[in-house]
């Protein structure tokens, strides 16, 4: 396995990855139930995310297997700073349905109120992500935990967000703790906040 820094090459690879880790995920699953809804909405969203993480030079590590994109872990960096909404929203949701745009309007305020309410200085990751057929070789568990060892020697927190509750127990077992969750809309998913202090 080879780990490496995202560049700009690996934008296709990396998007392509994105989508297809999260199309189960419990988000995704009811903000767009219509599976070429879901594909559509996730293609867009990361096309976004992943073209602004390579402008901004945000740090995204990833895992390499024969070459091929397994595995990544986008890390933002700490800020003072009230962090600003995730880019254009028309630019994600143009063309899919209203059921889909209402959906997604309203997991962005909670994210978004999530995110202010950690204290900074703390690292942030997000996302983390695995190709299906790789989940379970203990890749992710590898991205995350080169990053923890850094962040602890410079005596820092981090924190992420969820909204799939099989994640706790595994976040668990890198040392984060829940710090709170809010429901995205009646009959829908939680979001959970869950924060690692530093250790020693």
């Amino acid at each position: 396995m080879e780990f490496r820094l995202m560049d700009e090459t690996d934008f296709n690879e990396v998007v392509g990855l994105m989508v297809k880790a999260f199309f189960p995920s419990t988000l995704y699953t009811w903000v767009a139930p219509d599976q070429e809804e879901r594909h559509k909405i996730l293609t867009a969203m990361f096309r976004y995310r992943v073209r602004g993480w390579i402008e901004e030079g945000r740090e995204v590590q990833l895992a390499l297997e024969g070459g091929r994109v397994v595995g990544s872990a986008t890390w933002l960096q700490p800020t003072t700073a009230v962090p600003q909404p995730r880019g254009s929203l028309e630019e994600v949701i143009a063309g899919l349905s209203p059921l889909v745009v209402e959906r997604w309007s309203l997991f962005q305020p909670v994210i978004e109120a999530q995110e202010k309410a950690i204290l900074q200085p703390a690292w942030e990751l997000a996302p983390i992500a695995v190709l299906p057929e790789m989940q379970g070789k203990k890749i992710g568990a590898a991205l995350i935990n080169q990053q923890l060892s850094l962040l602890d020697h410079a005596g820092l927190p981090c924190y992420l967000c969820t909204q799939d509750r099989n994640n706790l127990a595994i976040y668990e077992r890198f040392g984060f703790r829940k710090e709170g969750e809010l429901l995205i809309a009646p009959g829908g998913p939680m979001s959970h906040t869950m924060k690692r202090d530093v250790h020693d």
